[in-house]
């Protein structure tokens, strides 16, 4: 139910031309709980106030930020791990590549010694 502080109630159909929702819609979340209203004219129409839309509005813009602000730790922290593990690989390649180089050489000199003994 609403708190009446000197709001005016307005049709869904009032609500639904300022906030860009449809009319249906704005009943869907009043039936859910998620902005106050209440049913007048006998029980059958439902009314809310152009601040309780706001409000929503609001909360519902905020939620997105967090959400956007989430996505970018997330991707930040998956482009770390990638870095690191990038970083590792390579080293890695480094090392392999390096003690082929390395060895192999040796290998051959090694047999080139033992062949003339």
């Amino acid at each position: 139910m609403l708190k009446r502080k000197k709001q005016k109630l307005i049709s869904l159909k009032e609500a639904a031309k300022f906030s860009g929702y449809s009319a249906d819609h704005i009943g869907y979340l009043i039936r859910q709980g998620k902005i106050p209203g209440e049913k007048v004219y006998s029980k059958v129409t439902w009314m809310t106030t152009e601040e309780a839309i706001k409000e929503y509005q609001n909360k519902k813009s905020n939620e997105k930020e967090q959400k956007k602000e989430l996505i970018c730790d997330i991707t930040k922290s998956k482009e770390k791990k990638t870095r690191f593990f990038s970083r590792r690989l390579k080293l890695i390649a480094f090392l392999i590549i390096f003690l082929i180089i390395g060895i192999v050489p040796i290998k051959f000199i090694y047999k080139s010694i033992s062949a003339r003994s």
